[in-house]
């Protein structure tokens, strides 16, 4: 994604649910799935039901900016997340995001102090 790609997210979820800086929601989902052959356990995730797991990006219009798709059910968020694209790019600091602003009321002439 470009950088005015994700300013214009960021913008999106500031206007819509009044949260600045933020550039993306993200979550995990199981799709539930029949046993494949040979598996094991591999998909059987916490409710003992066998899954694929999608982890995903949105933006503030509920439109997708990434998605990773069939992690095994066993797998939790956090470990697809440390395992995907998303999450290399990002320790590569390799996807344009946009600088940190840690202080938003900065912007309407507030001080620290």
């Amino acid at each position: 994604m470009t950088k005015e790609r994700w300013e214009e997210a960021a913008k999106g979820f500031e206007k819509y649910a009044n949260f600045p800086n933020c550039t993306g929601a993200i979550d995990g989902k199981h799709i539930r799935l029949v046993q494949p052959k040979g598996t094991g356990s591999m998909y059987v995730n916490y409710k003992s039901c066998f899954s694929n797991v999608s982890l995903a990006v949105c933006d503030a219009n509920y439109s997708f900016i990434y998605v990773d798709i069939g992690a095994y059910g066993k797998s939790s968020d956090a470990a697809i997340f440390t395992e995907s694209l998303l999450f290399k790019k990002c320790v590569e600091n390799a996807l344009d995001v946009l600088e940190p602003n840690l202080f938003p009321l900065l912007r309407q002439h507030a001080t620290l102090t």
